[in-house]
């Protein structure tokens, strides 16, 4: 027996390979390990900014944004990956929701991997016609409901902040001009870094604090001034309604711009207790805000003025 090739074996428990042999078993496990990284969901988008505020906290890491067929089979080939959200409609590179489930669903590697399509409304015949093909379901084109499905949860920031936070992105863009997009990307960096709070009505001051400009803060407030309503009675918020931002925005020139806000937000309230939304009521409220006799006057001349008097 030749003891020293035993006490060799002893000592190793691994089989004799050659040097070459090691460096390309040690490659091997490196490259698996990388391939064991979890990623939650790879979210295919038009609109990227849409979901980055909602998943500040995983971007990059457990959750990848994409905005072309390759970035997102990129990240799908190196990455054991929990899901895949795409968008319903064509991605800049003409891949749709269905072309991925269709093309992933033929993959041996990949085919089953969980898919789930985005619109933010569906005909019955798209939701069947998608099901059908072998989508896994259907999410609403929202960032707290595509957070609940990735997460399980909505991440601190409130549901009224999500649900508005594009629209209010919007007004302000429209007053502030070009360094408009700095200013929001400040305040959503603000809102994730919890330096500021999470409510509409927070980030609305915010960026209503970056004008130089008394009139186009007023105008931006008016805008925006109905955005954390409840809308429990169906009220129309300011975006979408010419004639409350007309009477808004004269009111915040007679009102100022913070209480003014704060009195446009009562009114709102006052608007709800009634169950439904009437023109005569809501300016009669709003005036009535309006302590100073003189300036209440003026006010419901200067409607009566812009055609807001029926």
């Amino acid at each position: 027996m030749d003891f020293c090739n035993e006490q060799d074996d002893d000592a190793s428990p691994l089989p004799r390979m050659s040097t070459d042999e090691r460096i390309e078993a040690a490659t091997l496990r490196k490259a698996e390990k990388q391939r064991q990284v979890q990623v939650r969901a790879v979210i295919a988008t038009t609109q990227p900014g849409l979901f980055e505020l909602a998943f500040a906290p995983q971007l990059g890491r457990t959750v990848l944004l994409a905005h072309n067929s390759a970035a997102v089979f990129s990240i799908l080939n190196e990455n054991r990956t929990a899901s895949l959200i795409a968008d319903f409609r064509q991605l800049e590179d003409g891949w749709s929701g269905q072309r991925f489930v269709r093309r992933i669903r033929e993959n041996p590697d990949l085919g089953k991997l969980p898919i789930y399509l985005m619109s933010e409304q569906w005909s019955e015949s798209q939701r069947q016609w998608s099901l059908g093909m072998g989508a896994t379901g259907l999410v609403e084109r929202t960032p707290q409901a595509v957070a609940t499905l990735v997460l399980g949860w909505l991440p601190r920031l409130s549901k009224r902040l999500l649900r508005h936070l594009d629209a209010i992105d919007m007004e302000f863009r429209r007053y502030a001009g070009p360094l408009s997009s700095t200013h929001i990307e400040r305040a959503r960096k603000m809102v994730n870094s919890e330096e500021l709070d999470s409510s509409a009505e927070a980030y609305i001051d915010h960026l209503a604090g970056q004008f130089q400009s008394a009139r186009s803060r007023n105008d931006f407030l008016a805008s925006v001034a109905t955005v954390d309503a409840d809308n429990r009675s169906g009220v129309t918020s300011t975006m979408g309604d010419p004639w409350l931002r007309g009477v808004n925005g004269l009111f915040l020139k007679f009102a100022g711009g913070l209480g003014g806000k704060v009195a446009i937000t009562q009114t709102m309230a006052a608007v709800d207790t009634t169950g439904a939304f009437r023109r005569d009521f809501y300016l009669t409220d709003l005036s009535t805000r309006l302590l100073n006799p003189a300036r209440r006057a003026e006010f419901l001349r200067a409607c009566r003025e812009a055609g807001l008097v029926e």
